[in-house]
C-alpha cells in the first residue's frame, strides 16, 4: 500500500476564512492522502495529482476540505476536487461529486448531487450545479451564487419545524442565499465583475482557529501549487 503522503499546498483562495477575505493566500494543508504524482509539462509547470482520498485543512482556521482526489493545473490555474466532495466552515458545508476551483478569480464551480447548507441559518440548496463567487479583497466585496437545471431551497424559520421548500429553474443569490430571488439573473454574473456592496451575511466562513490534533501534517513533503 502506497505510505500516506502529508504535504502543505499555497493556494490563492481554497473557500475559507478571513485570512482569504483580507486579500492573504489560503494555507491549505493536505494531512493525508494514499498516493501522489507530478507530471511535467511543455511549459515548465507541473500538473499535480493526489489521491486514494485526500484530507485537508486551511491552516489556521477551522474550513476542513475532503475529497477522493484531486488536480491541480497551474497553467489554467484550476484546482480539481473529484469524487465525495466535501468542504466544511463556520459559515457554509458543500457536498458534490466533482468541484473546480478557479484560483484566479476566486469561483468555485460544483457538480453532481450538490447539497449547500447555509449552517448559519440551516437553509439547504440542492441541485445538479452550483457557482459560488467568493468575497475576496480586489475581486468583489460580497459573495454570488448562482444554480440552474432546477434546484430547490429548503428555507428555515424561526419557530421550530417551520420549513419551506421552493423549486426553481434557476438561482441567483447575492450576499445572502436566504434572499434568492427566483429568475433573478438569466445569465451568471461576469468572471470579472464586482458587485456592489451588500449588508447581506456572507456565506464564506467566520474567522475560526479550532484545529483538531489529528489535521497536522506528518511528513516533511512540500507541494507549492498558485
Amino acid at each position: 500500500m502506497t505510505p500516506v503522503i502529508a504535504a502543505v499546498l499555497l493556494l490563492q483562495g481554497v473557500p475559507a476564512t478571513t485570512d482569504t477575505v483580507a486579500g492573504r493566500p489560503c494555507r491549505v494543508a493536505v494531512d493525508s492522502m494514499g498516493h501522489y504524482a507530478e507530471i511535467p509539462n511543455a511549459d515548465g509547470t507541473k500538473t499535480v495529482h493526489g489521491g486514494g482520498g485526500v484530507l485537508a485543512h486551511c491552516d489556521g482556521t477551522s474550513t476542513t476540505i475532503s475529497a477522493d482526489s484531486f488536480a491541480h493545473y497551474p497553467a489554467l490555474g484550476r484546482l480539481d476536487l473529484i469524487g465525495r466532495v466535501a468542504i466544511r466552515d463556520t459559515g457554509l458545508a458543500l457536498d458534490a461529486r466533482f468541484a473546480s476551483y478557479f484560483l484566479r478569480d476566486e469561483r468555485l464551480e460544483a457538480h453532481n448531487n450538490v447539497v449547500a447548507v447555509n449552517r448559519r441559518t440551516g437553509s439547504v440548496l440542492r441541485g445538479p450545479n452550483l457557482k459560488y463567487w467568493r468575497a475576496a479583497k480586489g475581486v468583489r466585496d460580497t459573495v454570488e451564487m448562482y444554480a440552474t437545471q432546477r434546484p430547490t431551497v429548503e428555507y428555515r424559520q424561526n419557530e421550530p419545524g417551520d420549513t419551506h421548500r421552493a423549486g426553481r429553474q434557476e438561482l441567483h443569490a447575492r450576499g445572502d442565499a436566504d434572499r434568492a430571488r427566483p429568475g433573478a439573473a438569466r445569465h451568471p454574473p461576469s468572471e470579472g465583475a464586482r458587485p456592489g456592496q451588500s449588508d447581506g451575511r456572507r456565506l464564506d466562513a467566520d474567522g475560526g482557529h479550532d484545529r483538531s490534533p489529528h489535521r497536522r501534517p506528518t511528513a516533511a513533503a512540500d507541494v507549492r501549487l498558485g
